[in-house]
């Protein structure tokens, strides 16, 4: 099981990029430490079985302190031996720059003198542009997406005279259009004055009409008062008489009024004390199912209480044995891999290149899954 355990622990070179032999000499400075590790593993193996007591809790204490030292010796190992690739990286970088300048200078002068060309074709097309430029904006011509410097002399003479004969064309439509308005308003304007003319005769109408109208409603008016004259005398000899008939209703009504107050009174006494009964009745009842109701929250929040922690006991215990079978299977797959065959035909040895790295990709995807099971 020793063995296996530190067979884990190493970092195949090959993966790195890194020949066996470089990759030894650095793992050499680190062997101290790994023994040290290894010896110390057989302390905690003993004492991570031992029964909890003064005793191991000084022996654990004891033992992590001299962990920290082996880590932190490690991390110092680590720290040296990558100062000195660092260096050695920035070594490189400076000889690759030293070497490369001189060559990116000499391919940027070049690349002035082949681009030379270029730039004598684009000065002609932009001043070739310009004159057609002006010679279109007379005619309002939208060129955002025409490529007039690319066209020969014979495409763009083609171009200036559709684009001319279209603007004259717009600009006798818009002539004529302007002439059409100007007949609409006038038209417009002689129908108006006729309306006019129509509307005052109807007005003038109108008004002799109502004077007619006028004369006889002053003389209906007239005969209407003397009717109104009539039914007035009439209606204050009935109000006199309904006012007093109003009156004596009256008076039996507020003896009515009072007596039924009376009464009134009397049933709103008695509703107010069976009120008051019922609502004590009632906060009763309400009191004691509220304390019934807490009760039994309570009862079921203790249940629930006992079932949850059953539940995560039950759930530690399934992680702490799933954790353990899939360590010792773990270890068996990671000798698999270790004895894979060594095929040297060009088949063999792309077939060996998939499968170590399939194998990989899978050893990489349990280690990533089994940190679930903590």
């Amino acid at each position: 099981m020793e063995n296996q355990t530190q067979e884990l622990q190493l970092v195949d070179p090959k993966e790195f990029g890194l020949e066996t032999s470089k990759a030894t000499s650095i793992e050499s400075a680190f062997k101290p430490k790994l023994i040290e590790r290894d010896a110390f593993a057989k302390q905690y193996e003993a004492i991570i079985k031992q029964e909890l007591n003064p005793e191991t809790f000084k022996s654990a204490r004891e033992l992590r302190l001299k962990l920290v030292k082996v880590r932190t010796g490690i991390a110092d190992i680590h720290k040296s031996e990558k100062a000195f690739f660092l260096a050695s990286g920035k070594y490189v970088d400076a000889l690759k720059n030293k070497l490369t300048t001189p060559i990116e200078q000499m391919e940027e002068k070049l690349m002035e003198i082949e681009k030379y060309e270029q730039k004598l074709e684009s000065d002609r097309k932009s001043k070739l542009k310009a004159e057609r430029l002006e010679l279109l904006l007379p005619y309002e011509v939208d060129v955002e997406f025409v490529s007039i410097e690319e066209m020969t002399e014979e495409q763009f003479n083609g171009f200036l005279n559709t684009n001319k004969t279209a603007f004259e064309a717009k600009k006798e439509q818009e002539r004529l259009a302007e002439l059409a308005r100007i007949e609409a308003e006038k038209k417009a304007e002689s129908e108006r004055l006729e309306r006019e003319r129509i509307e005052a005769e109807r007005i003038e109408s109108q008004r002799l009409e109502n004077e007619r109208l006028k004369k006889e409603a002053e003389k209906r008016e007239k005969e209407l008062a003397a009717e109104r004259n009539r039914l007035s005398d009439e209606q204050a000899k009935k109000d006199a008489e309904q006012k007093a008939e109003l009156e004596r209703l009256a008076k039996e009504q507020a003896e009515k009024d009072r007596l039924a107050k009376i009464e009134s009174d009397r049933l709103a006494k008695i509703a107010a004390e069976e009120k008051a009964k019922s609502d004590k009745l009632a906060a009763e009842l309400k009191a004691k199912q509220e304390a019934e109701d807490l009760a039994i929250a309570n009862e079921k929040a203790r249940i629930e209480a006992e079932e949850n922690e059953r539940k995560a006991k039950e759930q530690a215990l399934a992680n702490s044995d799933d954790q353990t079978k899939v360590k010792d299977w773990f270890l068996k797959f990671d000798a698999i891999i270790k004895q894979f065959p060594e095929l040297k035909s060009e088949a063999g040895i792309a077939m060996t290149a998939r499968v170590k790295e399939a194998l990989k990709i899978s050893r990489a995807l349990i280690v990533d899954d089994s940190k679930t099971l903590l």
